[in-house]
């Protein structure tokens, strides 16, 4: 099996235009999207970035692994038998490799975080920068496609690759911008809330977008009408497309290559991105519906059904234990996900009854999410 899972820091489902958006953001993933199966109701179930990638690398809930934050002992990685590896509860990357699957990864996402548990288990590890996440598309790709070259016809791998554009800021060419320029955008947040967000104070808030005076083009200095907020999506947008414009150039090796229609793809992120709601701006600081909402999109030729979606309420460790589960390994018993391999064979699947969704950055919160709303959410400011 070849695999190749794109990892998009910050995307947001809602403005992908296999999901519906009406600006074509993202073409390339589209057309994986149609040959496969694109899941509605994917959420990360511990935001942001080292919690969700913990619960990616250990198929765990972030209240069992205990990587909650980002700095300081909340964001320590919780061994469940001390200094060895468990049996029990493999690393996702280890339990791959064991099994003969060469595990490799593009990403500055260890370096970035300070994450050293990240690099467990990969047979080969490519940070490509030292720019620690603030890479384009276009540097992840200049590493990635020789491997592809060079590797890409070999069988049984597990390809890791992260793309950090829509994550601020954002610093691909302005033209990706520009071409949104007489494209609408929504009507939340209408002029009167985003008056009245100018008494907010805090960091991301409307009138405190950033922490300094400089920011590239493509951003506002701050929210302060509906123009600036055009101005923000318009840069989200642009960073989405450019980003999918590198997705492109991927099929393209892989169709050079004569394996495009062979490899298994899987499409997610590690959380989203707050847009106005809750009066945030371009941040992913809460346990709420616009930080936890993902995409998944999954393509899996002679195994998985194509076209369709799927609605069922599923959770990022849910993803690892599909594709373990489609690798053709017993999914191990002390993960918290389940695979919905079913699903994507076309049987008939209940989704979980409902989502626990928790933050540990900016304040402490847990939030519960079921068909109808977020029944509570509780914070703890610290």
């Amino acid at each position: 099996m070849r695999m190749i899972y794109l990892d998009i820091d910050s995307l947001r489902p809602d403005h992908m235009s296999c999901y519906g958006y009406h600006r074509q953001t993202t073409p390339n993933l589209d057309r994986i999207a149609a040959d496969g199966m694109r899941f509605d109701s994917c959420y990360t179930v511990s935001s942001p970035c080292v919690p969700s990638r913990a619960s990616f690398m250990s198929g765990r809930f972030g209240v069992n692994h205990g990587a909650l934050t980002h700095w300081g002992p909340g964001c320590e990685f919780q061994y469940p038998e001390g200094d060895g590896h468990s049996e029990r509860i493999p690393f996702f990357t280890r339990h791959l490799r064991k099994a003969g699957i060469k595990t490799v990864t593009f990403s500055t996402f260890g370096d970035r975080h300070h994450a050293w548990w990240y690099f467990a288990g990969w047979n080969e590890v490519h940070t490509h920068t030292l720019k620690e996440g603030n890479e384009n598309a276009d540097e992840v790709n200049a590493a990635v496609i020789p491997w592809l070259k060079a590797h890409g016809k070999e069988d049984n791998y597990f390809l890791h690759i992260q793309y950090w554009d829509p994550h601020s800021f954002y610093t691909y060419p302005k033209s990706y911008m520009e071409q949104w320029k007489d494209s609408p955008v929504s009507s939340f947040p209408d002029e009167g809330l985003i008056a009245a967000q100018q008494q907010n104070t805090f960091p991301r808030s409307a009138p405190f977008l950033h922490w300094g005076d400089h920011h590239p083009e493509t951003m506002p200095g701050a929210i302060r009408s509906r123009a600036d907020f055009k101005h923000l999506i318009d840069g989200y947008d642009g960073a989405v497309s450019y980003m999918d414009s590198f997705v492109g150039e991927l099929l393209d090796t892989l169709r050079e290559l004569g394996i495009e229609d062979e490899v298994c793809f899987v499409v997610s992120a590690d959380h989203a991105e707050s847009m106005g709601e809750q009066g945030i701006y371009v941040e992913h600081p809460c346990a709420t519906e616009a930080v936890h909402h993902i995409p998944l999109i999954i393509k899996a030729p002679g195994i998985a059904k194509t076209g369709g979606t799927y609605d069922g309420f599923l959770y990022n460790v849910d993803v690892i234990a599909t594709m373990t589960d489609m690798a053709g390994l017993p999914v191990p018993s002390g993960w918290d996900g389940r695979s919905y391999l079913p699903a994507l064979q076309g049987e008939e699947m209940e989704g979980r009854d409902y989502l626990v969704m928790e933050h540990a950055l900016y304040t402490c919160q847990r939030a519960v999410r079921d068909r109808r709303w977020n029944i509570s959410q509780r914070t703890l400011r610290l």
